[in-house]
């Protein structure tokens, strides 16, 4: 402090010596006194010395204006000063008339202030009187923050856009000595400190209770205060039935607990109700219209109140606003017309936003930002300008059940937000997605409708990755559920996903989701489609009935389709430029609509056999490769069952194609070269169809009931394999070239074979070129196998199978076809092609047609396993019966053994025929002594043996002789060796045929004996019927023991060149 008796007085004015007041601080010293004569003075001053500056005549002679209106007028920086009669006025640019600056102990009295953004400002300052001011048209009048311990007294507040306030972030910058001679509109300032137990009175002009307990503010109407009502650092208070307009704050809280806020009107405030670190108040039934800012704001750990059944109108930014608040209930307001968001959270969790409806706001209707774990039921947010809900920026762990978001741009938007659960919300009729995720992963949405929006049902984008979706409804969308953009990983099971005017579900470019169960039917576009490179996606069991397409994949690799039902769509599973995918247990029936014509052209001529129908068909492929279709079923579609075009190293397996009906219509769009007649364009059916394909498979595929059960066209190395063609399991292998390949099966036909029996049915197979006057190199033949079942058939049945060919009205047996037991086909190198059947022998009967003799005996043939190495060789030294035990076949170890087309023979069927050739001699078949041994054909490396037993008796004077039969030399006798004393023929062969026991004059028999060993010799084991047998120490006993037989000496009877000779 300035010592007194150093004080100074200093006068200013137009005659003094200082002609204005900033001269004069600058010449005055700590204590000195400035008078200011009468006059207006424009200056902006500094006040940085502790000086009393007081008017010589009082404020209404004595003006001091702004100079600049971006500065202060009185700019107090000094303690102890002293400002007392002027008028000050003209700071209107942010800035006050006097503004204290951690200036202490200071006197603002007796000025009438006006005309400036802030009248007096007192910023960090205390221990101030101020008294006795007047103080009007400012924004501001009167405004204390961050001071401490201030006294104001006869202050008059009028006409101010905010006659009053008081701030800090500590409880000390409310305390002040502030009595009701303060007026403020004509009414009281109300400032309680520490009081309790006390109610306002109703001529209450502004309310500030600070520390306080169990205060009432009820039924009185505020205006123009900087907080119409404010409470800080009060408990327990009510404020009730209350009516603050066009303050900055209508209602606020700092730091205060457990207050009730009731029935408040809240009408044109910068923000109606507004709470800094409060906790557990309720605020209800209140209304909140035409605000600046927000309509109730939550700040700074504002945690665990309630706002029920308010009523948020017209705000001018949110309705309710919460930063870094928790633990909050709001529920069951009515938000509507904010300029910004219904319901805005910022980094706040835990809270409860329950039964609110939140419309026609210019934002979202709730929008959440940085806020997890925060719970929204049953609320309405329609009708908004942009999102229903909107979840932002790591918005996490979420809780969204049972909301309508309905009629906005997007309905349920979430944002970089992971964690989330979204259950039974309604989010329909929105502008563009009903439920869209962005950058958002790991969400779960269950039992949602996302119906009759105008773009998605459900839109997952730009890596939103590992969300579920289950028991959604996403009807009458362009897509019902959409994954987009590098989106990996979701699973959707089980949707509702139809009748939209798009796809149900749609994936661009995204990667291992799992969609299951979900039941995409009657959209307009795909049921389900995947484009863009999406990859290695699972659908499993899901519906896509009456769609234009049902699952449709375009540019999509190494995708699982299992079990799912694509029936019924004008197209049911398409792939195009698609590899690698896996369509297992599909269904894919009834599909029909009018096809696509095409035409192959070669030197820019089109021609006729060309053309073909791609679709409609069950489950078509179009330039895709290394699919793999497995146990499908597509069935009574209307064009093919099965189509793959253009595609190579596609795998088939056991597919069903059958029954298409052929019941579809060209498009009339299409222009036909003028050699291609429309009407001459008909409407077959087909199978299976490869068209432009190559190295693909079709294993097990079943073709039944279609006009051409498989159709192959510029086709090359389609290896089909056990192909089934009619409804008694008639199977056809062959390998196709680029000729036009057509087939089809039939359980019956006009035309018998007389002896025989139909064994499975009849293959028809055409060939022809597809462009007859282009020279095109083909092969002549196709090796064929036409293949059965043995299951019931008997051994001696299976034996006698052989292949036949159509001629006109007869059937012709296929020349050097092959029978394999082993695999159950006959195979044979066709050159001819035409309809095809297997035929076997039936139970004998008692005549023939002439071309052959019945046989008298009949025995049960075997077909009996031969040990074979990886090499085809035969392991060890092996001896084959027939049934009877009287023909023997005995193989040696290292001997390999190949049927027609050079493959390992590893079964020996041995079996009587039916019939014998014309020129067989009666007592050869009235003997019995005859076997047919096979496969046909079959050839070994090196010679075999083959016995015949008989009884010596029945050719006493007459030479045993085993004979060979053959198509083009008939009967040839081999060289036979004959051991009398066990009536046994023996001779050597090096390939299978028709072999019988002959009886020759004796005088061409040369005899030669020797003695017999007295003691027995075992012969080689046989083998029985089906039960090989090998020799275990590789000794080559069987050879050895025959070997001794001769050495010891049998009775032996050599008989050579006996071609042509009579028989008994």
């Amino acid at each position: 402090m300035t010592n007194a008796a150093s004080a100074a007085e200093i006068t200013v004015g137009d005659s003094q010596e200082y002609t204005n007041i900033t001269t004069a601080i600058a010449n005055a010293t700590d204590g000195d006194t400035i008078i200011v004569t009468d006059g207006t003075y424009t200056e902006n001053i500094v006040v940085n010395k502790s000086v009393t500056i007081r008017s010589e005549s009082g404020p209404d002679s004595t003006i001091v204006q702004a100079k600049s209106v971006n500065a202060h007028i009185f700019n107090v920086t000094a303690s102890n000063v002293t400002i007392s009669g002027f008028n000050v006025t003209g700071a209107t640019n942010n800035s006050a008339a006097i503004y204290m600056h951690s200036a202490s102990s200071c006197n603002i009295s007796n000025n009438l202030v006006s005309g400036s953004y802030a009248g007096i400002y007192s910023y960090n300052s205390n221990d101030s009187l101020i008294k006795d001011n007047q103080i009007g048209s400012n924004t501001i009048g009167l405004y204390l923050r961050k001071s401490t311990n201030n006294t104001l007294i006869d202050n008059t507040m009028e006409s101010n856009t905010y006659n009053f306030g008081a701030y800090g972030p500590n409880q000390e910058h409310f305390t002040h000595n502030i009595n009701t001679s303060n007026q403020v509109n004509g009414k009281p300032l109300y400032y309680l400190v520490n009081q309790a137990d006390t109610q306002i009175p109703l001529d209450a002009g502004q309310v500030y209770v600070v520390s306080s307990t169990n205060i009432t503010v009820k039924d009185i109407s505020i205006s123009n205060g900087y907080d119409g009502v404010l409470l800080a650092y009060t408990n327990n208070s009510r404020v009730e039935n209350v009516t603050v307009s066009q303050n900055d704050y209508g209602v606020a809280l700092i730091n205060s607990d457990f207050n009730t806020l009731d029935k408040i009107n809240a009408n044109n405030n910068t923000c109606g109700i507004d709470l800094e670190n409060s906790t557990d108040n309720i605020l209800t039934d209140s209304t909140i219209a035409s605000g600046g800012w927000d309509g109730i704001s939550l700040y700074f750990s504002s945690d665990r109140n309630t706002i029920n059944n308010n009523t948020i109108i017209s705000g001018g930014c949110d309705g309710i606003y919460i930063d870094n608040s928790d633990d909050n209930i709001l529920s069951s307001n009515t938000i509507t017309g904010n300029p910004e968001s219904g319901i805005d959270l910022y980094q706040s969790a835990n809270n409860d936003i329950i039964n609110n409806i939140i419309t026609n706001n210019t934002y979202h209707g709730i929008y959440l930002n940085e806020s997890s774990y925060n719970t929204l039921t049953n609320n309405n947010a329609s009708e908004n300008s942009q999102n229903g809900i909107y979840l932002y920026n790591s918005s996490d762990y979420n809780t969204l059940t049972d909301n309508i978001a309905s009629e906005n741009d997007h309905g349920i938007y979430l944002s970089s937000s992971n964690n989330n659960t979204l259950r039974e919300n309604t989010a329909t009729n929105n502008t563009l997605q009903g439920i869209y995720l962005n950058v958002s992963t790991y969400n779960t949405l269950t039992d949602n409708n996302a119906s009759e929006n105008l773009w998605d049902g459900i839109y997952l984008y730009n890596s939103s990755d590992y969300n579920t979706l289950t028991g959604n409804t996403a009807n009458h969308n362009p897509n019902s559920v959409e994954i987009g953009s590098i989106s990996i990983d979701n699973t959707v099971s089980p949707n509702d996903l139809t009748t939209g005017n798009g796809n149900g579900i749609y994936l661009e470019d995204s990667n291992d989701n799992t969609l299951d169960s979900n039941t995409a039917n009657y959209n307009q576009y795909n049921g389900i489609y995947l484009c863009g490179l999406s990859d290695h996606n699972t659908l499993n069991d899901n519906n896509a009935i009456e769609n234009y397409r049902g699952i449709y994949l375009s540019g999509s690799n190494n995708n699982i389709l299992t079990e799912n039902n694509a029936s019924e769509n004008n197209y049911g599973i398409r792939l195009s430029y698609s590899n690698n995918n896996t369509l297992t247990g599909n269904i894919a029936n009834s599909n029909q609509n009018s096809a696509d014509v095409k035409a192959l052209s070669l030197d820019n001529e089109v021609i006729s056999t060309g053309i073909f129908f791609v679709e409609p068909s069950g489950i078509s492929l179009l330039e895709s490769d290394n699919n793999t279709l497995t146990d499908n079923a597509a069935n009574y579609n209307s064009h093919a069952g099965i189509y793959v075009e253009s595609s190579a190293d596609n795998n088939l397996v056991s597919n069903t194609a059958s029954y298409s009906t052929g019941n579809y219509m060209m498009d009339l769009s299409v222009e036909l070269n003028a050699v291609i007649n429309r009407d001459a364009i008909s409407t077959s059916s087909y199978g299976i169809v490869f068209s432009g394909s190559a190295n693909s498979t079709s294993t097990g595929d079943r073709s039944i009931g279609n006009d051409y059960e498989f159709r192959s066209i510029s086709s090359n190395n389609i290896a089909v394999d056990k192909l089934i063609l009619n409804d008694k399991s008639a199977q056809v292998s062959f390998v196709t070239d680029e000729r036009l390949i057509q087939l089809n099966g039939t359980e019956t036909n006009p035309y018998s074979l007389s002896g025989k029996a139909n064994v499975n049915g009849y293959i028809t197979m055409s060939t022809e070129s597809i462009a007859p006057d282009i020279a095109l190199s083909f092969p002549d033949n196709i090796i064929t196998k036409f293949s059965y079942s043995d299951s019931g058939m008997s051994s001696s049945g299976e034996s006698s199978i052989a292949l036949y060919k159509l001629n006109n009205s007869s059937w012709v047996k296929v020349p050097n076809a092959t029978l394999n037991t082993n695999g159950d086909y006959v195979s044979a190198n066709l050159t001819e092609f035409g309809t095809f059947g297997l035929f076997k022998d039936p139970e004998p009967e008692s005549s023939g047609d002439g071309s052959s003799l019945m046989a008298r005996i009949r025995s049960e043939g075997t077909i009996t396993d031969i040990p074979v190495g990886n090499d085809g060789e035969i392991t060890g030294d092996t001896v084959v019966k027939s049934s009877d035990s009287t023909s023997t076949l005995t193989l040696y170890k290292g001997t390999k053994a190949v049927d027609l087309n050079g493959d390992p023979v590893s079964k020996i069927i041995v079996t009587t025929p039916a019939s014998l050739p014309a020129d067989t001699p009666r007592e050869v078949v009235e003997s019995g002594l005859y076997f047919d041994f096979g496969p046909d054909g079959t050839t070994f490396s090196q010679d075999v043996m083959i016995t015949l037993d008989f009884n010596p008796e029945e050719f006493e004077g007459r030479a045993p002789v085993i004979y060979a039969y053959t198509s083009e030399e008939g009967w040839v006798a081999l060289e036979t060796t004959v051991d009398w004393e066990n009536g046994r023929a023996t001779a050597m062969i090096n390939h299978f045929s028709l072999y019988a026991l002959f009886g020759t004059d004796a005088e061409d028999v040369q005899d030669t004996s020797v003695e017999l060993a007295s003691e027995d010799v075992s012969s080689p084991t046989a083998v029985e019927e089906d039960t090989p047998t090998e020799d275990d120490d590789n000794s080559g006993y069987v050879a050895g023991i025959i070997g001794i037989l001769i050495i010891l000496g049998a009775v032996i009877i050599v008989v050579k060149n006996q071609k042509d000779k009579e028989g008994l």
